[in-house]
Order: C-alpha cells, then sequence, then structure tokens
C-alpha cells in the first residue's frame, strides 16, 4: 500500500509537470518567483517599504525636502535625522526636518523612492528597482519621483504626458508591491546587474511552449481579445469562459461571436508575430527579437493585419516607417519564431 502510494504521488507530480509544457495549466507568475535565486535581486535591508541604500539611511541619506527647497540633490547630515516609516531620514538643515516632520508625505518621493518606471510595469506587473537619488530624480506636480538612471530622468522632466501616463500605472501597482516589500519580497538592485545582458531577468523563455506571447496571467497577448481589436476597434479584454485553444495557448474572447470568427480564421485575427513587438521583431536595423508588448494600448491594424508594440512611444516610430519594419520583422520572424520555441530567451522588460 506504501509503495502504491508513492507511486501515486509520483504520477502527479510528473503530471503536473507535463501539464505545464503542454500549457493546459499556466498559472499567474510573480517577479518573486523569476528572481528567487538572483543575486541582483534581494530584500530590502529594512522592514520597510522605503528604499534604504547602503548605508542604512532613507534614500540613501539624500535631503528629500532639498529637491523642492533648492531644486538639487543634497547630502543629509548625520545628526539632523528623523525616523519616519520604520527607516531614518537625514536632512541638510535643521528647517527641512521641521518642514519634513509636519508632512513627511509632502517631501517623500513616491514609491518609496523606487524607480517609477520599473513600478508602473508598463501594462505589465510592476516591481521595485533601486534608483540614484543623486541625479535621477524629478518633481511633477509637486511631488518627488526617482529613477535609476540620470537620461531617463532628464527624458521625464522634459515629457509630462509620459510622466503622468506612469503615474497612472505606478498607483495601480505600488499597493500590491509595497506590501510584498514590506514582507521580505525581493527587489532589484541594478548596481549588482550582470555584465552580459542574456543572463539578466529582462531576458528569459517564453512561459509556453508556443511562439506566442503569453503574458502572467496565463492568456495568449495577456488575455485581450484579438478579434475585438477589429469588429469594434478597442482594446477589449476576453472573459475566462469565452476561450479556445489555438496555437497551444489559450485565447480569450468578449463574446461568443468573436469567438466564432476567431475559429473560422484565426490567422487573420491573431496578431503579426506571435504578438511580441512588431517594432523589435524588425530588428530595426539588425537582428529582430521577441520583445513584451503591450495589447492595451500600443496596438495598430496595417493593410488588415494586427502588430502590437511594446509601449506608444514605440508604436509611433513603428507606424512612421512601416513598410520596412514590416519587411524587416517578417524575415526575422522566421528565424526567432523558431528560436522562442525552442526555449531561447525573449525580452521581458517589465515583468
Amino acid at each position: 500500500m506504501r509503495i502504491l502510494k508513492l507511486l501515486m504521488v509520483v504520477l502527479v507530480f510528473f503530471g503536473s509537470i507535463i501539464s505545464f509544457g503542454q500549457n493546459k495549466e499556466i498559472k499567474k507568475y510573480t517577479v518573486q518567483e523569476y528572481v528567487q535565486d538572483r543575486v541582483d535581486w534581494k530584500p530590502n535591508p529594512v522592514n520597510s517599504e522605503i528604499m534604504v541604500l547602503g548605508n542604512g539611511y532613507a534614500i540613501g541619506g539624500y535631503d528629500p525636502v532639498a529637491y523642492f527647497t533648492k531644486k538639487k540633490a543634497i547630502k543629509g547630515n548625520e545628526s539632523i535625522k528623523l525616523d519616519w516609516e520604520n527607516v531614518t531620514w537625514l536632512f541638510s538643515s535643521k528647517e527641512h526636518k521641521e518642514k519634513f516632520k509636519k508632512s513627511p508625505s509632502t517631501y517623500a518621493p513616491q514609491y518609496g523612492g523606487w524607480s517609477i518606471y520599473q513600478m508602473a510595469g508598463n501594462g505589465g506587473e510592476g516591481y521595485a528597482t533601486q534608483t540614484k537619488p543623486e541625479d535621477s530624480w524629478l518633481i511633477f506636480e509637486e511631488k518627488l519621483y526617482l529613477v535609476h538612471r540620470a537620461d531617463w530622468a532628464e527624458h521625464l522632466r522634459k515629457n509630462d504626458a509620459t510622466v503622468a501616463n506612469l503615474m497612472k500605472y505606478a498607483d495601480e501597482q505600488w499597493e500590491s508591491v509595497s506590501e510584498d516589500i514590506k514582507n521580505g519580497g525581493k527587489v532589484f538592485w541594478p548596481s549588482l546587474r550582470p555584465e552580459d545582458p542574456f543572463d539578466s531577468h529582462e531576458m528569459r523563455p517564453n512561459l509556453a511552449t508556443s511562439e506566442i506571447m503569453v503574458l502572467h496571467n496565463g492568456f495568449a497577448i495577456g488575455g485581450y481579445d484579438p478579434v475585438a481589436y477589429f469588429e469594434i476597434g478597442e482594446a477589449t479584454k476576453g472573459k475566462r469562459d469565452i476561450s479556445y485553444e489555438w496555437k497551444e495557448v489559450t485565447w480569450l474572447f468578449d463574446s461568443e461571436k468573436h469567438l466564432q470568427l476567431f475559429k473560422n480564421n484565426p490567422e487573420k485575427y491573431a496578431p503579426q508575430y506571435g504578438g511580441w513587438c512588431a517594432y523589435g521583431m524588425s530588428g530595426h536595423g539588425s537582428d529582430g527579437y521577441g520583445a513584451q508588448t503591450r495589447p492595451n494600448d500600443s496596438w495598430s491594424i496595417v493593410d488588415g493585419k494586427l502588430y502590437l508594440n511594446w509601449a506608444p512611444g514605440v508604436k509611433q516610430m513603428f507606424l512612421n516607417n512601416k513598410e520596412q519594419y514590416i519587411k524587416d520583422a517578417d524575415r526575422e520572424w522566421q528565424r526567432v519564431s523558431k528560436e522562442i520555441l525552442e526555449g531561447n530567451t525573449v525580452h521581458w522588460m517589465y515583468f
């Protein structure tokens, strides 16, 4: 009897592996599951959602008030400090300390000081990334935001619309990400990032044994209805109870009508290049590659075919020279699709 029970456990275990390989039971993956063994991902040093750098102070000991009053990054003085949100903040003057004490939420950086770019997730799952308070910051609508690169901060200072869009997504993600950080979830410290980009957290295989892009809810193109782009001209989330298996992955639809249209001619409605970024697939001058896309706001229909792109700005670049990019992407897809099916890595800039 004990041998029989052991055999059943083994069968269940291998059955679950086979099921995953066939993409029948794709679970929702989280950032934590992908980065659990990586050296460039580790918990925040303190039991707080506030980013604490190596010296043990909030945002590396920079004075949060100085960004507003002096319009520059100034290191705080270790003799002028205040505890807030379970971490110690430094200030360059007693006046700044008092300002912060009266209204800390006015001066503290948004998202705990983690990068607004990665917190936004750009349509995917947001996550926390170390920032550079010394030169990678901006103030937008009287709030302080930090990023992890100075050139990105400079770009955001000149593009209010981009900041507003990032805020929208980052605000949605912050509630769950902040809890994750406080509970010991890992965050990204790019100062420890590997030199080889193909060993980076951004590069990994597709979630399914298919050339179709499967996002983290386990559905083709993130569960968006591919037919809706054509029939109603909008990005529309499909319903879990209206689904169809094609190319070894599950597609969702908003209506039975859309499901039938897809069944009758899936090649007509499925996005080109498996849903991967058309601009990235073209290589725009070099080899093409698979890159995650945003089906919600970075799509276009050209000559009766659906194309997805990484972000709205990338979509516009694609459309500006679409004939050439489509020609190049069509060529590259023959190679890239085979690599994806073989388990080679694709680019997930945002989880």
